[in-house]
């Protein structure tokens, strides 16, 4: 039904200590098309996907948000930086969603091989779970070429973003 629980996703605790949250079928499909919304993802979409899928960030907002729009998904085993450009090339994604600390490794080596990191075009780049820094916003903005969306949620709403950067032409603050 509806209202059944279909996944049970544990919070970090960063406000507390770690709890187990039921996600219903109604919660993840209600996240999931608020996720496409808040990129505006369509069907030409493919995402590299190096979050987890135990965590919301990657099952909810990554996985099931590309599901819902009919775009493609490619999951990776995991953040390999060391791959990650080659994924680029060889997946050709229109997007990517990472937490900060996986954007700022993939900063550092797209910094030490910039050739590299010339001919991926993204359309957007997201970033949630944690507060990106200023300067890792610019710096991924000025690799790419491409906006950066930063996104926040919360595992107890089934990581629906509560609040998003739009994407251009529309004013976008970083931070």
């Amino acid at each position: 039904e509806p209202g059944d629980a279909a996944l049970m996703i544990i919070t970090s605790g960063k406000t507390a200590r770690p709890k187990i949250v039921p996600m219903t079928h109604t919660n993840i499909c209600a996240s999931a098309y608020c996720s496409v919304a808040s990129v505006a993802l369509t069907e030409n979409d493919r995402c590299i996907n190096m979050m987890p899928l135990f965590h919301g960030h990657g099952v909810n907002n990554i996985l099931l948000a590309s599901m819902a729009a009919g775009a493609g998904v490619v999951c990776t085993p995991g953040c390999d930086v060391d791959r990650f450009f080659g994924w680029l090339t060889e997946f050709r994604p229109t997007w990517y969603s990472a937490v900060p600390t996986m954007h700022q490794a993939i900063v550092v080596d797209a910094r030490n091989q910039h050739e590299r990191a010339a001919d991926p075009r993204l359309r957007l780049v997201r970033s949630a779970s944690a507060s990106l820094p200023l300067h890792l916003f610019a710096e991924l903005e000025d690799i790419f070429e491409a906006p950066v969306i930063e996104g926040y949620g919360m595992t107890e709403s089934t990581s629906s973003p509560i609040a998003s950067n739009p994407l251009p032409p529309h004013r976008r603050k970083p931070g």
